[in-house]
């Protein structure tokens, strides 16, 4: 199959117009393919596809990765054209049960500049134990929002509600220059068993200015109440 980039500029035009058409000839929710409707892909010999599911704007796979693990791949079916770019991730979750913040995910290697904005995504969860949680954010070296339960900062906070708690986080900030360093957008959720039971969408409180320079580390950081369990898996780092 020849690489779209690759074609000529009208032709890349045509293909992206027959894309778009074949997309909107599918129906808004999720249809299962049947077997002979589905690819043959011989160099997946021994990874399955057991399922696909499509629709107009996603592609959904199932794996048979083992006799007792599947796994699933969700894909959109259209460039969004947002202009993000991930840069960084984490997949591996660290836990603790430090009543005092501290480093908990940590990416490194990036080389964002200042002239970028930045958006960051957290997935984490505590225990369940009736302790009360809090995720903050370091950029490089300096603590811009401090991870602290008892004060309202951060990037996320969870309730002392005995039962185990997930909970979703996304960070924004724009370009920094001189006098552009304290504005960030921190939109989170938390949710158990028992329901939604807290969650924020406006500016945060930052406890120092955003780096004027360019970003390297991203930093996780996390401060339970000594009790819970507090664990941070997903990280995702985007660059506009």
């Amino acid at each position: 199959m020849t690489d779209a980039r690759l074609l000529p500029r009208n032709e890349r035009r045509l293909a992206k117009k027959q894309l778009e058409k074949d997309r909107l000839a599918w129906p808004p929710h999720l249809v299962q393919l049947q077997d002979d409707e589905m690819p043959k892909r011989p160099e997946l010999k021994g990874r399955m596809c057991r399922e696909v599911w499509r629709s107009r704007d996603f592609l959904l796979q199932v794996y048979k990765e083992s006799p007792t693990l599947e796994r699933l791949s969700i894909n959109r079916t259209q460039i969004l054209g947002s202009g993000w770019r991930r840069v960084g991730a984490n997949f591996t979750e660290q836990t603790m049960t430090s009543a005092t913040a501290a480093d908990l995910v940590t990416i490194t290697g990036l080389t964002i500049p200042v002239t970028a904005p930045v958006k960051i995504v957290v997935v984490w969860r505590k225990s369940a134990t009736a302790g009360q949680m809090s995720i903050g954010l370091k950029i490089n070296a300096t603590i811009v929002a401090e991870a602290d339960t008892t004060a309202n900062t951060g990037i996320g906070i969870m309730t002392v509600t005995n039962e185990v708690q997930s909970g979703y986080s996304i960070v924004e900030f724009g370009p920094r220059s001189t006098s552009y360093l304290t504005a960030m957008i921190v939109s989170y959720m938390v949710a158990g068993a028992s329901g939604q039971s807290s969650s924020l969408k406006g500016a945060a409180v930052l406890t120092a200015a955003l780096p004027n320079a360019t970003i390297t580390d991203i930093i996780i950081r996390g401060d339970s109440d000594g009790t819970a369990t507090l664990g941070v898996k997903e990280v995702y780092v985007y660059q506009g």
